[in-house]
């Protein structure tokens, strides 16, 4: 499909922006775009240098990338932007983002604040899982028990913001931008001011501290065989001398069929209906029409230990729970409350595994 587009300048090298309009009035949607031989990347209405495609610093998935602030991000907020193919894995499947939000190695026990989002074919995604014991925040953003913005965040497409309790500065900022080029981020400029909704606020008010939010998960759908560009972008704000050595780690999983439980059991007549308590759900025979499909990142978040060891063949506490093979309908509210699986019975709320119990105990 054929789409005309306009540029503030007399030839795309120059120009700083595209639009949709002969008026300039109305900014292109962010993404790519390319005139003759050269190809220049839109954000915030901001066009970037124009760049060589084959050098791009595309990240295969399934490998991690790992973030240092040094001395010279002090006193600015930084906008980093990485580009992950996902070619390596299913066509179609649920691809798990796994974010770590490392310490600074100065002792500091306060977080930087951190803003989160992942774009896939246009899309926005940014409805994260935090790790146990992450309940409490700061923020504005309405966060259930199992630590997570309830059910989505308030402005679903928009960046989530996380990490400790320093003050994050909402609506719009400027950001200098950094882009990923394989083995470090580059600075592509200033001037990037992407809005952020205050309602998307869920920082934890303890920082540092056990309960802190160091991993949270995201799982972005992959439903276009042929669309295999994934990009996650992480906003930090006003980093101070303090937190110099603190970052973030990111692994992202190459997308992949979610494995089907076993044998679910309700109550009711179908069985469709969660039980009310464990032991109810401990002794539910009726097999259930509902099958549920774990993305099995329950271990890691619990015990802290990994950024990629992902364990689907039983649901586990904080795992992500859909209704299809490619993360794209979470487990509804109408399914919260109990069910029994195999000798466990797990409590869902929201699309998460709230509480597992087990009914041999």
């Amino acid at each position: 499909m054929s789409t005309t587009y306009y540029i503030n300048g007399t030839n795309f090298s120059t120009a700083t922006s595209v639009f949709t309009d002969a008026e300039l009035t109305t900014c292109a949607p962010d993404g790519f775009y390319r005139l003759g031989g050269i190809t220049r990347q839109q954000i915030g209405c901001n066009l970037l240098a124009a760049r060589d495609c084959d050098s791009c610093g595309v990240v295969n998935c399934n490998n991690e990338v790992i973030k240092t602030t040094e001395a010279a991000d002090t006193g600015a907020s930084r906008y980093f932007q990485t580009e992950f193919d996902l070619s390596s894995g299913a066509d179609q499947g649920a691809t798990v983002v796994v974010i770590e939000l490392v310490q600074p190695i100065t002792g500091s026990t306060k977080e930087i604040p951190t803003a989160i989002q992942a774009t896939y074919n246009t899309a926005n995604y940014s409805r994260v899982v935090r790790k146990v014991g992450d309940t409490n925040v700061v923020g504005t953003a309405t966060v259930n028990s199992v630590g997570m913005a309830f059910p989505t965040p308030t402005v679903a497409t928009d960046f989530i913001v996380v990490g400790g309790n320093d003050t994050w500065v909402s609506g719009t900022k400027g950001y200098s931008f950094y882009k990923y080029d394989g083995s470090s981020y580059v600075n592509e400029g200033y001037g990037f001011y992407p809005s952020i909704s205050d309602n998307n606020n869920a920082q934890n008010d303890t920082g540092g501290n056990p309960d802190g939010p160091e991993y949270v998960v995201l799982v972005v759908p992959k439903t276009q065989v042929s669309v295999n560009e994934l990009i996650v972008d992480i906003l930090q704000q006003n980093i101070s001398p303090t937190q110099l050595g603190f970052g973030f780690k990111m692994y992202v999983h190459c997308p992949t069929l979610l494995t089907q439980t076993n044998q679910l059991y309700g109550t009711g007549a179908l069985g469709n209906t969660p039980a009310d308590t464990k032991e109810d759900a401990c002794n539910a025979t009726q097999t259930s029409s509902f099958t549920f499909y774990a993305v099995g990142s329950g271990t890691g978040l619990n015990s802290d230990t990994s950024l990629v060891t992902l364990n689907p063949t039983q649901p586990q506490l904080r795992d992500t729970i859909f209704l299809d093979f490619y993360g794209v309908n979470f487990a509804p509210s109408t399914l919260d409350g109990w069910w029994r699986i195999g000798n466990f019975a797990i409590r869902l709320e929201d699309g998460i595994v709230a509480e597992v119990y087990n009914c041999t105990a």
